[in-house]
Formats: structure tokens, C-alpha cells, sequence
């Protein structure tokens, strides 16, 4: 979700860890050092990536996902699971999917091209196009159109002012006058351009920029720039009612259904839907193994502009894993998640696609760019799988429950148990055994017991956190 800075960043960076090369000033036009060239024949087996998918689907944390592959035998599509719940359709190459925050890298595409074509120019101030917005800036230094590109405009990750009701989608109704209302009232906390910081804001302004400058709607400027040239014909914003039964149904961890996200205010920075096909011609475009005639323009795309963290560089949109260049890129949206890799270097990539929002989705993706490398990949995912109990039993562990001044709430509604404090979200939770109970949604186990003395019911909430790793808090039942 986009209240996340960037979906398991930390934990994706720990996988792509490098050592930390001490480079803090932005340096603009400086290559990434990657032959493109390939230095030795790489594969992905059917066997390797069944290894690492299977149980997101099987445990149900995942109805449906897609991978698509480029390595040296070809390009391959492997689907799994269900388009849909309620029947068996498996997701295949043309099943379209949310892609979230992917969608950045298209827009950067089409900002990549601009430069390449001098329409518009790196030290470009935004409002010098947008000049009916009042964009913020910092004393006299303005933002211009390579912070955003490069997220080092100095603005947020989401706009102060989203008021959604409903909990699948921060944007929901969100309108453009509440945009020009929010960047109009918004002070720079620094200076555009010192420091990189994710940021949702800066790519839907940069959507909406480029768009202006190029006299289109944001999705026709995609149309003609990237879909049209590379064939793909399923990359859009608004779907046409011919191909919506291809459509994967969006869903969220617990398995709820969820509406799609539509609001023309974010286009820029996670409108757009795809499909596996029309990602892996994308990536064959990025990294060489297809003729383009705006291949300069990608090829600046993975040149370092700013070091994003410890072990990723910044380029135009992408994310550059600093040891192994890859290029990287995932996102999410209140039903869906994607990934994209790709590594110019060895002319192979890595996308997937799944019809939920489970961010762990990402953490598939990193793995099979691991294994495609030869690389140590973490152990394949051993997700808990839930398992039947006895309603009579479910019931027997309903009730308030005391855990010092707290009070937890644990309700039993059809299958399932939910927890929940004073005022918060309830979480669902899934049986592991008779006694013990784990979320998918949040990292949360509980476990149900009686005190051999008393008598008296009680449970045990584990967490993360503490030095021990958990924190464990017990909690007696009131009623």
C-alpha cells in the first residue's frame, strides 16, 4: 500500500546487499559501469520458480500470480492459481493485473525520451509547464523536473490532505483541486535535490507535467510513447469492456474482494495496469534484447543520478541494486502487487504479478533474480497454512481479554477469529493448530490456553520487537 514509503524496501535491500560505497552529492550524468553484453548464459527453471510460488499460492496468501521470464533460453510465462476465487481459471500471459507503483518507471520512460528529444530539460522547473499550479520551493531554489524524476524533490510520500473512506484505496475520491490545494499549502522541509525520499507526490506531478507538456491525457501520452512502439496492447489505465473478463479480481491478504484504484490525480505515479506479456516486452526493451528507437533514452534511464540507500543508486525512475546492477522496481495497490527486475548486464528479467495485496510478493520476485543469478537465494517461503477447527471451539475463545491496561477483543465470525484493541482495526486470524491462531495481514501470533490453577482462559499475543526479536503479552479473559 502507498502508506508504505516502498513496500518491504528494507527487506529487499537486505537481500540485494552491497557494501556501502560512501557517495552522498548527486551526480548527474555519471554511468553505472554495466557491460551490455552477456557475460554467461543464465536460466530459471520451471522447477526454481515452482520452489519459491507455489506455497503464496497454496497457503492462499496469493489467489493468482504470474512470472514472466527473459533469460538465455527465451522469454517464459508460468501462471499459477486463480484469476479469480470463485472459479478455475488460471492467470496466464494476457491476465491483466494492477501494477501500482511500476507505473513510475513508464512515466520516467517517457520523461527519459523528452530529455533525449530536448522537449524538455533537467533543470526544468516544473511550474515553468504546470503554470497554473503553485508548486512549492525552497526560497529561490524551485523544483525541476529531474528531482521529481529521481525522488529528490523534498516532497512527501502521499499528500497531507487524503481524507479516503475507505481503507483499500488512500486515494478514493481524491480530486485535482485537493492536489493544487495541498502542493499550494506545503512548505519544502530542505532544499529540492539534497536528499532522495520516495515519494508518490513528486511522480503524480511529474505525470501530470510531462503530460501537459506533451499536450495529452497522461495514459494517451503512454499510449503513443511506449505501448504503441513496443506492442503492447494491454497497458492502459481505463480497460475497455472487451478485455475486462481477463481481468484478475484484486484481493486483499485475507482474501477480500477490493475494487480497482481509479484516480486521475496519482496516474503518474500508480494508474496503470498490465499484463505479463506486455511487462516482458517492456523489460526486453530496457534491457537491450529489443530494437527501440528510443534505446538511448533507456539507456540514460540506468545511469546513477543520487544514492538512494546503502545498497541502491537512483536513476531515472529505477532503482539500481549497487553490487549486482539490477534494476528494480515493485508496487502495490489495495488488491494487487508487482515486480519488476531487470539486468541489462546478463540481458535477462524477472516480473511478477499476483491478484493480492501481500507485500511478500516482492520477496518472490528478489529470490527468483537470486536464483537467475546463481545467487543465494533465501530459503523458499514455508508460509503457515491454515487449518479447520471446530466452530464450538472458536466460540469457547470469543470474549474480552485483559493485557494490562489494554483490553483485546476477539470475535468469532464465520470461519475465522479477529482480535483487536480498544479502537483499532481487527485482524484476521488463521488457525495453525487447535490452540494457536497467526495473521497473514500483520506479522501476529496468538495462542490460547487455560491456567492449569485457576482455570481461567487466557492467551498469549506475540509481536515483533524486543531484543529477543518478539515481544510475548499475556492477557487474562474478562467475559
Amino acid at each position: 500500500m502507498p502508506s508504505r514509503k516502498l513496500p518491504l524496501l528494507l527487506l529487499i535491500l537486505a537481500l540485494f546487499a552491497a557494501p556501502l560505497r560512501a557517495q552522498t552529492k548527486p551526480s548527474p550524468g555519471k554511468a553505472l559501469s554495466l557491460p551490455r553484453t552477456t557475460t554467461r548464459p543464465l536460466t530459471l527453471t520451471r522447477e526454481t520458480i515452482d520452489r519459491h510460488v507455489k506455497s503464496m499460492v497454496d497457503g492462499d496468501y496469493c489467489p493468482g500470480i504470474v512470472v514472466g521470464v527473459i533469460d538465455s533460453t527465451g522469454t517464459h510465462v508460468y501462471g499459477y492459481g486463480k484469476t479469480n476465487r470463485e472459479n478455475g481459471v488460471t492467470p496466464d500471459g494476457d491476465t491483466i493485473f494492477e501494477i501500482g507503483s511500476v507505473t513510475k518507471i513508464f512515466t520516467a520512460t517517457c520523461f527519459a525520451q523528452m530529455l533525449d528529444a530536448r522537449q524538455v530539460r533537467l533543470n526544468q522547473a516544473a511550474d515553468s509547464i504546470l503554470t497554473d499550479f503553485k508548486i512549492p520551493a525552497d526560497g529561490g531554489n524551485k523544483i525541476w523536473l529531474s528531482h521529481l524524476v529521481t525522488h529528490t524533490s523534498a516532497l512527501p510520500t502521499n499528500p497531507n490532505n487524503l481524507n479516503s473512506p475507505r481503507l483499500d484505496n488512500p486515494y478514493f475520491g481524491y480530486s485535482p483541486r485537493q492536489f493544487q490545494d495541498f502542493l499550494a499549502g506545503y512548505v519544502l522541509p530542505r532544499a529540492p535535490g539534497d536528499k532522495y525520499e520516495y515519494s508518490h507526490v513528486g511522480y503524480a506531478l511529474l505525470g501530470q507535467t510531462l503530460a501537459k507538456k506533451d499536450g495529452k491525457s497522461f495514459e494517451q501520452m503512454i499510449t503513443d510513447r511506449i505501448s504503441t512502439p513496443l506492442g503492447m496492447k494491454d497497458t492502459r489505465i481505463v480497460l475497455p469492456d472487451s478485455v475486462v473478463p481477463r481481468l484478475a479480481h484484486a484481493y486483499t491478504v485475507d482474501g477480500d474482494k477490493v475494487e480497482l484504484w481509479d484516480n486521475p490525480v496519482m496516474e503518474g505515479a500508480l494508474g496503470l495496469k498490465s499484463t505479463a506479456n506486455d511487462m516482458l516486452k517492456f523489460a526486453a526493451a530496457h534491457i537491450g534484447t529489443s530494437d527501440v528507437k528510443f534505446a538511448p533514452a533507456l539507456r540514460a534511464m540506468q545511469e546513477r543520478q543520487i544514492d538512494a540507500d546503502r545498497q541502491n543508486d537512483m536513476g531515472f525512475g529505477w532503482q539500481i541494486g549497487r553490487r549486482l546492477g539490477i534494476l528494480w522496481h515493485s508496487g502495490e495497490t489495495g488488491g494487487y502487487h508487482a515486480f519488476l527486475a531487470c539486468i541489462p548486464r546478463h540481458r535477462a528479467a524477472v516480473i511478477v504479478l499476483a491478484n493480492s495485496s501481500y507485500p511478500a510478493v516482492d520477496i518472490v520476485g528478489v529470490n527468483l533474480v537470486r536464483s537467475l543469478l546463481g545467487e543465494n537465494a533465501v530459503d523458499p517461503f514455508d508460509l503457515k497454512k491454515p487449518v479447520k477447527v471446530d466452530p464450538a471451539l472458536l466460540d469457547k475463545f470469543a470474549g474480552d481479554y485483559q493485557a494490562g491496561r489494554q483490553t483485546l477483543s476477539v470475535t468469532h465470525e464465520g470461519d475465522y477469529l479477529y482480535i483487536a484493541a480498544a479502537g483499532q482495526r481487527k485482524l484476521k486470524l488463521y488457525a495453525q493448530n487447535e490452540n494457536t491462531f497467526f495473521g497473514k495481514a500483520i506479522d501476529r501470533m496468538v495462542e490460547f490456553g487455560q491456567d492449569p490453577d485457576s482455570g481461567k482462559p487466557f492467551l498469549i499475543f506475540t509481536q515483533p520487537g524486543g531484543p529477543a526479536g518478539v515481544i510475548r503479552v499475556p492477557a487474562q479473559k474478562i467475559q
